[in-house]
């Protein structure tokens, strides 16, 4: 039990440092937003101008793939507690199991569809006798297939709780 009380520890103390950060993000992007529109930001020696749509709507997506990344660690916690319960075998913990697979699957391939969206955004840099405008176009691919290797693991999880559920259930039966 001290390992599975360590676990809870630790997956409380990422699920509170996300949620601030869930907190923290929205309010660190409309600042962002409303000092390009008013005067830019200067990053890596650029004065960045204007954000184009790509770079926003990728970043929108990615921050909702992210909230659902918390949801998974929120079912998680879940799952530790109904351990805790000793309720190693309920349905309630091969249904979470099937759930957070499902969702870090979507997650998966979702993080590899934001990749393929276009970042566009435009810049000016300041050198000696004047200016240059500049317009940036890049895509940023990733290939998360991490997220849904760890998805497939708690689908397998899931099925094999399940299978073990309905061993003891014959266990207890004949006994």
């Amino acid at each position: 039990m001290k390992k599975l009380n360590l676990l809870k520890l630790i997956a409380d103390i990422v699920y509170y440092v996300n949620i601030a950060v869930v907190i923290i993000v929205p309010v660190v992007a409309i600042v962002v937003l409303l000092k390009i529109n008013s005067a830019g930001f200067e990053y890596d020696r650029k004065q960045c101008t204007i954000l184009g749509a790509g770079l926003i709507i990728s970043s929108l997506l990615e921050f909702a793939l992210y909230l659902a990344l918390v949801y998974c660690l929120f079912l998680f916690r879940k799952i530790i507690l109904l351990f805790q319960e000793l309720k190693v075998f309920d349905n309630v913990v091969i249904n979470l199991f099937h759930r957070i697979g499902k969702y870090l699957i979507l997650i998966g391939v979702g993080f590899i569809l934001v990749s393929c969206i276009p970042i566009n955004y435009y810049y000016t840099t300041y050198h000696p006798g004047g200016f240059t405008h500049h317009h940036e176009f890049e895509y940023n691919f990733q290939f998360s297939i991490v997220w849904i290797a760890i998805g497939l693991f708690f689908q397998v999880l899931s099925e094999v709780f399940s299978n073990a559920r309905r061993l003891k259930e014959e266990n207890d039966l004949t006994s």
